[in-house]
């Protein structure tokens, strides 16, 4: 075999291995213990907490679409959390303690800091920003890799809500 097939064979198949690394979705998202905004002791991430639906959220200080949807970050959580039945939980890591911690506090409200990269370990994904919709067993409903927004209305909140994390029946 001459040394250009050799290559060309090589880099087919880590091209093959990495695309099927990359289509890998999450089933259920595990149970584990992350630190919680403000707080100095890790809290049991348990996102739904009773509820029918948890929609998660996965963000990184260095992900510009995180930065050009925060608006929109806001006002989904805001939505979300008046939905009966319905729990978001945001999560961000990916980056340094201090970035998170700082991102954490632009978009407020309860989020999980993922400093160790556990929940970016446990779980795959292969996009941030990210999104999960799980039911009260943590199965995952929805994966979504997304592509950020840079509207916030609420007509934007509500098509995302219905068609992308497929909770229409909790919107009344």
């Amino acid at each position: 075999m001459s040394i250009t097939r050799f290559i060309s064979t090589a880099a087919l198949s880590l091209s093959l291995l990495t695309l099927s690394s990359c289509s890998t979705k999450a089933t259920t998202i595990p149970e584990m213990a992350l630190l919680k905004n403000g707080a100095n002791e890790r809290a049991v991430l348990d996102p739904c907490s009773g509820a029918e639906r948890c929609v998660i959220g996965y963000f990184a200080p260095h992900c510009s679409r995180c930065h050009r949807s925060l608006e929109f970050i806001k006002a989904l959580r805001d939505k979300l959390s008046t939905l009966p039945g319905v729990r978001v939980v945001y999560i961000v890591g990916d980056d340094n303690h201090y970035n998170i911690e700082e991102f954490a506090n632009e978009i407020g409200g309860e989020v999980y800091l993922d400093k160790y990269f556990k929940f970016q370990d446990a779980v795959p994904f292969d996009a941030i920003p990210h999104f999960w919709v799980i039911d009260d067993n943590r199965a995952v409903i929805e994966d979504i890799s997304w592509g950020g927004s840079g509207e916030s209305g609420q007509t934007e909140i509500n098509n995302f809500i219905r068609g992308t994390l497929g909770l229409e029946s909790y919107l009344k």
